[in-house]
């Protein structure tokens, strides 16, 4: 039995991402664990930065541990249409580590002994895991880019590491093709990508997508950056990865050798 580690650096970036891989490698015998590395709450009556307080009135949910209650249990039923098993790390998402804002900022200093830190859980979760999927960090969200990160150290372990394009920031025109640049200018790591069909598990991941009703809709809402019916557009998208007419596909980069 192979096992394998899908790293998710939110409640729902496998499912989006890769969720078509991640049930594929399930279905074939395969202990899959996926793990969640931002889902903690901050502590009760801690002040929250306003762009913090913004989420959380679309999110609908009080208090805050409460909101993430409720994603943690969608994690959990995604986990289940997935056939996977679910792993929370619960650090904080960047919302309350002083980000103003999700897209582009430069990371922090401070994160670099976040970095650490998560590289040590991970690392003692391992156990017989051969494979780690992590995210490319496509869109420039800092908890992505932090992920990401943890790809040499893991491969310098023996690990073999597969990085999936974030969906849905891979929908916005240009994104994917920027941060494989940066990837190449800062990080001296070129991709090559690899298509996988997920033909048959496509209806398994948009059933794992539909598990986290609290973000979909602000991820999809009219005046957003992803507006439209989500099921289409993502049907197109696999569509459009996949080289065979009337198949879908999901797409990993690898370090070019």
């Amino acid at each position: 039995m192979t096992h394998v580690l899908f790293v998710q650096p939110h409640l729902d970036d496998i499912a989006l991402s890769c969720g078509g891989i991640a049930a594929q490698r399930a279905a074939r015998g395969d202990a899959v664990r996926m793990v969640t590395v931002f889902c903690g709450a901050p502590p009760p009556g801690e002040p929250l930065h306003p762009f913090a307080e913004k989420l959380h009135q679309q999110w609908g949910a009080e208090p805050v541990e409460t909101l993430w209650a409720q994603r943690r249990a969608q994690d959990t039923e995604a986990a289940r249409v997935l056939g996977v098993e679910a792993v929370w790390l619960r650090h904080l998402d960047a919302v309350y580590r002083e980000y103003a804002d999700n897209m582009g900022q430069p990371l922090r200093p401070k994160d670099t002994a976040l970095l650490r830190a998560i590289e040590t859980e991970l690392v003692g979760l391992l156990g017989a895991a051969t494979e780690v999927f992590l995210p490319l960090g496509v869109g420039g969200h800092p908890d992505h880019r932090l992920v990401m990160l943890l790809g040499p150290p893991l491969a310098a372990r023996g690990l073999s590491v597969h990085y999936y394009e974030d969906y849905p920031y891979t929908l916005l025109p240009g994104r994917l093709e920027q941060r494989l640049a940066a990837c190449e200018q800062e990080l001296q790591i070129s991709f090559v990508p690899t298509v996988i069909d997920v033909t048959n598990e496509l209806a398994t991941r948009v059933a794992a997508i539909e598990a986290y009703g609290s973000q979909i809709d602000h991820l999809f809402r009219p005046d957003g950056w992803f507006p439209g019916v989500w099921r289409d557009r993502l049907h197109a998208y696999a569509s459009g990865l996949s080289p065979s007419a009337g198949r879908f596909g999901e797409r990993l980069w690898h370090p070019r050798t």
